[in-house]
């Protein structure tokens, strides 16, 4: 599946399709039954139902989990079951690879070019639209930037220089070359910034009015725009504005604050600035499902092949809340092996009784505020305020039930910082599969790591290889080196 292809769902009543292209990239028009982009933006109902359905969309295809599991596997977070298949042995023994009969690596370029895809559709759908109402039109489009911006951060995170698609003519699409890094990024920075501009400050529902009270935090605000750019300034070398965008977010204090080990990853707990509502009947997350072997069916199956790395276990310093059995982790006896597993989220087994988001009980986590300390702590440090990162840093230490920080000058904070964004974000979104990277040391720590997983670690195993059909399809596009 090519990645400008999308044909995917919307809502309206029953789910509704509006076809943008094909892989031959041929333009098909939509069945007689279906809703064109023109006719799913001419009124607010159905572009609400859109862009709504799509935020549905993105928990089906488990993008936060399949992130978290085989960025895991690639670095030094999680060990993987003997019986698992091929597909996790490659990410496991960072043994990726890219030809006519094997292929693995392309997961996140299909499923994350699919919605950028939609995502530039709609976004041309809502600009030329002059029939929805001004304040309705402004969140929807500020959401759109917010995603495609989600979407192009993991991409480059992953694959490095990507084809930078901002339309929906096939012809354009087809033969694009691969933009630079720093280009992907200015392009994801200039989303960032108009969705700011057009979101909404408060939490919206389904018909994008404000919540009377108990907000569900699921679409998008201008916080969450904040807090994805002041990672993208930090990742960028931007600390100034890193900090601030940060800091725009801790200062909302009515809004956000740590929440206690137990809760931070319930639905709609004040640390939250962005989650997912999953849409499963009779299920809570799939990390859930996925990460906790202790929930029906136990212990390690195909469906759960995975479990928490001795490199991780052996991070935590003494004390630590987070280590505590029932916390954020947690362990199972299978015969006469322990394996530990990640229990942030605790609901993992199937309940038919859960009929309504209504039962649920968690969410899945986009953006928290535990990260927002870590990114100004880290910006502060590269900006030599050592005492305005410390003060970050030991917030975060703090709720963990550590002491403040022995930290006293810019490379022992910085080395804490990093230190602390493992033990509080691991097993989330990618964060330690690119923090090895940007730090610099992940030829040091994965050439000791690859081998003891039965790997054997080369520098071009840092970026994930572009698909082997694209590539044939779209002879603008080069392989990434080693592949």
């Amino acid at each position: 599946m090519k990645f400008t292809k999308c044909i995917l769902c919307l809502a309206f009543t029953l789910v509704i399709f509006f076809v943008i292209g094909c892989k031959k990239f041929i333009t098909v028009p939509p069945p007689e039954n279906k809703m064109t982009k023109e006719n799913v933006f001419l009124d607010d109902i159905t572009a609400i139902a859109a862009i709504t359905e799509f935020y549905g969309l993105r928990t089906q295809v488990s993008m936060s989990s399949d992130l978290a599991k085989f960025t895991g596997l690639s670095g030094d977070e999680l060990s993987l079951w003997a019986s698992a298949d091929i597909q996790h042995f490659d990410y496991y023994t960072n043994n990726l690879k890219s030809t006519a009969s094997a292929n693995t690596g392309n997961e996140f370029w299909n499923a994350m070019y699919q919605n950028i895809a939609f995502i530039n559709s709609a976004i041309e759908g809502l600009t030329s639209s002059s029939s929805l109402t001004p304040s309705i039109k402004q969140q929807l489009l500020g959401e759109c930037y917010f995603m495609r911006a989600l979407n192009y951060h993991y991409l480059t995170g992953l694959y490095g220089a990507i084809p930078l698609s901002k339309v929906t003519d096939p012809e354009v699409n087809r033969v694009l070359a691969r933009s630079s890094v720093s280009d992907i990024n200015a392009f994801i920075i200039s989303d960032l910034i108009e969705s700011k501009k057009l979101l909404s400050e408060q939490y919206l529902n389904g018909g994008l009015k404000v919540y009377p009270s108990s907000p569900e935090r699921v679409r998008a605000t201008k916080w969450a725009a904040s807090a994805l750019l002041a990672r993208v300034y930090l990742y960028d070398g931007q600390y100034e504005k890193a900090e601030a965008n940060a800091t725009e977010v801790l200062d909302q204090s009515a809004l956000f604050s740590l929440s206690n080990l137990q809760t931070a990853f319930k639905k709609n707990n004040p640390e939250a600035i962005l989650q997912l509502q999953p849409v499963y009947q009779g299920n809570n997350t799939w990390e859930g499902r996925m990460f906790n072997l202790k929930a029906t069916p136990k212990g390690l199956d195909f469906g759960k092949p995975v479990h928490l790395s001795s490199f991780l276990l052996g991070s935590f310093e003494p004390g630590d809340q987070r280590a505590i059995p029932g916390n954020w982790i947690d362990s199972i006896k299978v015969g006469t092996q322990i394996f530990w597993f990640p229990y942030k989220y605790k609901e993992g087994s199937d309940n038919p009784s859960i009929t309504s988001t209504s039962l649920m009980t968690e969410y899945v986590m986009v953006l928290r505020l535990g990260e927002q300390y870590l990114i100004r702590a880290e910006a502060r440090a590269k900006l030599n305020n050592i005492t305005g990162a410390k003060v970050d840093l030991d917030k975060v230490r703090a709720r963990a039930g550590l002491t403040g920080t022995t930290a006293t000058d810019q490379s022992t904070i910085l080395t804490a910082v990093f230190q602390e964004r493992r033990v509080e974000l691991f097993t989330e979104w990618a964060h330690r599969w690119f923090d090895l990277k940007r730090g610099g040391n992940i030829n040091t720590i994965m050439s000791a790591v690859s081998p003891q997983k039965g790997g054997n670690w080369e520098n071009t195993d840092q970026l994930y290889p572009i698909p082997y059909r694209d590539l044939n399809f779209n002879r603008q596009l080069t392989q990434n080196p080693g592949y």
